[in-house]
């Protein structure tokens, strides 16, 4: 039997977990545009859908009868229902953000009930391990970036000094894409960025990167990282990912 753990819970071990079934990858939404003149059409976009994993579920019952084929199911309900994204893994460091959209009608024999549970991965790319790394002052650090899907860097620079003359401070990734931010003082200033959520931060207060630069987001692969403008370390995080 598979194993399947669902926002810290080991449902393998409530029910046999029979069966897992998901798509080799998710289906690509692409959006199209006829031109006139000429042939086919031109591709605009070829985003990935939501994934769908489907776990098919026996429950033992305490007898033959319906109401208690239910009951059984109903100890195990509430374990899957969730009002927002939670982990979904098969028992490995790799692990989906999913959230139950829908089960089916149970199906009974004898003394258990079999239901297949759809969870819904809104964001369909896997995660894997947690990694980070330190930038020096004024120097750079070579990265290695595992899995197989781009990933968003996050920097914590916890006193960021501006460069005088342009009066940013900021990171850049194998000396092209950057980021770069006005710390508004010449002190030292706390400064955050998170290129997944698209937010920076300066001592806690709302800040915009300057209008040229990135929000970064790595592949996977060997980096560059350096502060590239102004002084003060930063640790930069990023969480692997997998198609």
């Amino acid at each position: 039997m598979a194993q399947l753990i669902y926002d810290g819970t080991n449902i393998h071990e409530l029910c046999a977990v029979e069966q897992l079934i998901f798509k080799a990858m998710p289906d690509v939404r692409e959006t199209s545009q006829e031109v006139p003149g000429r042939d086919g059409a031109v591709l605009l976009g070829a985003d990935l859908a939501p994934l769908d994993i489907v776990a098919r579920l026996r429950v033992a019952a305490a007898g033959i009868e319906p109401a208690q084929v239910q009951a059984a199911w109903r100890e195990i309900a509430p374990k899957l229902r969730r009002t927002e994204p939670c982990r979904l893994s098969y028992g490995t460091d790799v692990y989906y953000m999913a959230i139950v959209v829908g089960a089916t009608d149970i199906q009974q024999i004898s003394y258990s009930g079999t239901v297949e549970v759809t969870f819904r991965c809104f964001d369909p790319i896997a995660y894997g391990d947690d990694k980070t790394a330190q930038v020096p002052s004024g120097g750079s650090v070579e990265i290695t970036v595992g899995g197989t899907y781009k990933t968003a860097l996050k920097i914590e620079a916890p006193a960021a000094v501006r460069d005088s003359s342009s009066g940013y401070w900021g990171i850049r990734v194998d000396d092209a894409d950057f980021v770069h931010i006005a710390t508004g003082s010449s002190a030292s200033r706390r400064v955050v960025v998170d290129s997944g959520k698209r937010t920076a931060t300066v001592a806690g207060s709302t800040a915009l990167p300057s209008i040229d630069s990135d929000w970064l987001v790595l592949s996977p692969g060997t980096h560059n990282v350096s502060n590239d403008l102004g002084s003060g370390g930063a640790v930069i995080s990023w969480t692997e990912r997998w198609l």
